[in-house]
Parts: C-alpha cells; sequence; structure tokens
C-alpha cells in the first residue's frame, strides 16, 4: 500500500506495520479492536462490535480539509457502492474543531451517501492511536484487525481492499 497521511502541520507517516497478537484488544493486526459506540452525523449511534457483527468494517480516520483524504473518498466514491452490502464503511473525524454540519456537508459534497461520518472522539482516536489522517483499519467480522495503514490510496486498491474482505 502506498501510504501517505495527513497532520495538521502537514507531516508525513510511514506505514504503520504491527505485530499480530491474537486474541488480545489492540490495535495492531491480529488484535481484537478496541469497541467504541458513537453517534453518527446522521443521528444513527452505531459500536463498531455492532457493525462487525454484521460485516466486515473500514474504520476510516479522516479531517475535511485533508487532501489525502479528498483523493481516498474520490477513489471511493464509485467503488464503494458495489461493496456496501458486503462491507461497513465508518469514518469519524480526527480534527474535534469540525461540528456536524461541516461533516455533512462535506459528505454531501464528496457524494458518498453509503458512507457513515461520525465527528471527533477523543477516546477512541487515543484507543486507536490516531494522530494523522487517512489512518485507517480493516477490521473482520470476528472484530479482529484483518490490517491497518495510513496515506491515500487508489481506486484499484480500494478495490482489492474491499474485494479481499467481502469474501
Amino acid at each position: 500500500m502506498v501510504l501517505d497521511g495527513c497532520t495538521g502541520g502537514g507531516g508525513h507517516s510511514p506505514a504503520i506495520q504491527g505485530q499480530a497478537v491474537g486474541g488480545n484488544v489492540g490495535i495492531n493486526q491480529g488484535n481484537l479492536d478496541p469497541d467504541f459506540t458513537i453517534t453518527t452525523v446522521d443521528g444513527k449511534t452505531v459500536s463498531l462490535s455492532q457493525l462487525t457483527s454484521d460485516k466486515p468494517t473500514v474504520l476510516y480516520f479522516f479531517a475535511t480539509w485533508c487532501p489525502n483524504c479528498v483523493r481516498d473518498f474520490v477513489a471511493i466514491k464509485d467503488i464503494y457502492p458495489q461493496y456496501a452490502d458486503k462491507v461497513n464503511f465508518l469514518a469519524v473525524d480526527l480534527d474535534s474543531k469540525e461540528n456536524a454540519s461541516q461533516i455533512v456537508n462535506y459528505k454531501q459534497r464528496m457524494g458518498l451517501p453509503n458512507i457513515d461520518f461520525a465527528p471527533s472522539d477523543r477516546k477512541i482516536l487515543a484507543d486507536y492511536n490516531v494522530v494523522y489522517t487517512t489512518t485507517k483499519f480493516f477490521i473482520g467480522k470476528d472484530g479482529t484487525i484483518l490490517n491497518k495503514g495510513v496515506g491515500g490510496v487508489d481506486e484499484n486498491t480500494w478495490h482489492q481492499i474491499f474485494k479481499s474482505m467481502s469474501q
């Protein structure tokens, strides 16, 4: 995966690699994901365990000002609808200064009706050690972190990700 994340200071981060530690709650590949409950900008209350009990889930951290996030969502826009019935997608804002109406406008502007967006939550950001936008976790139906990374992803890679998660 080619990865390049945004921070508030415009820095970049290499890919995040983790050592698998099966059965333990944590943020590395093979860990059980730290569960949380959040209210989306559309007013739905969702928990990660609820999402993953239904189907695999992409947990994506973004900000409306992040150019790499825009590129990711442009790439996802035409691909995700093909997988929306097989893979959940939850986008959580990294920037606590952005309010729900800004996020709703962003979601509408990007044309992403099938993706749940939620405002920032300090505990979730801390639990997932998120410091860069475009941080993403790919979580299986059993709540196990299948993979994770940070940075922009092109259309072909998103297609491969969704396809492998939906099998």
